[in-house]
């Protein structure tokens, strides 16, 4: 299951979040939906956990910790906000946590 979700997020997120970050218009907004949506599914998975391996870091925590680091800065790049704190507090905890040790 864990490589399952790390293959999903690899390919779905990185790759929304890539186009997302170098165009404009419609394209920007499609592909920021389609982020949002895999984010959506990244923040049910983390619900009621400090990582996705429970308390503990495992696989899945360490195959995406891409997007602590790359989300934020394809925020930025692209003048965008993808990683709502409101929307996504499992996963700005997650990503604070991994920030701050």
């Amino acid at each position: 299951m864990a490589r399952f979700w790390a293959k999903f997020v690899e390919e779905k997120l990185l790759n929304a979040a890539w186009i997302a970050t170098r165009s404009q218009g419609d394209e920007q907004e499609n592909a920021l939906k389609s982020a949002m949506e895999v984010l959506e599914k990244i923040e049910g998975e983390l619900r009621g956990k400090k990582f996705f391996g429970g308390e503990a870091i495992r696989y899945l925590d360490l195959a995406v910790g891409w997007i602590s680091f790359w989300l934020p800065v394809r925020e930025e790049v692209g003048s965008m906000k993808i990683l709502d704190p409101s929307k996504f507090p499992n996963i700005n905890a997650l990503i604070a946590s991994a920030k701050h040790g």
